[in-house]
């Protein structure tokens, strides 16, 4: 009796050693290989970081379309920027401009 009653003890003792251990055995386990590992972990910020560079050239674009459409508002309407659309948009031209097409550049793939 006094044996078991000595296991007992010692098991009593070591309860908390053994349940830390195999919680950090459980929890590095899953670090390693669970479904929130840490490659998912730096994949994803990986993705988060490519997200990033893409919103700083959206943001890039909205600024310059922006912009545009402050230039062609009536308070401040530059006339050079009018020109610029008319030109691009309908097509217009002067009567003394002449189109220098290159037939290189119209083949190019």
């Amino acid at each position: 009796m006094t044996k078991l009653s000595t296991r007992a003890q010692k098991l009593q003792r070591n309860l908390p050693l053994i349940a830390g251990m195999l919680l950090c055995i459980y929890f590095s386990f899953h670090t390693l290989y669970g479904a929130r590992n840490y490659e998912r972990l730096q994949n994803l910020e990986t993705i988060s970081h490519i997200k990033k560079l893409e919103l700083t050239q959206i943001e890039a674009q909205k600024n310059a379309i922006e912009s545009k459409v402050t230039k062609m508002r009536p308070v401040s309407l530059s006339p050079d920027m009018l020109e610029e659309q008319v030109r691009s948009i309908l097509g217009y031209q002067h009567e003394n401009e002449i189109f220098v097409i290159e037939i290189s550049s119209l083949h190019k793939e």
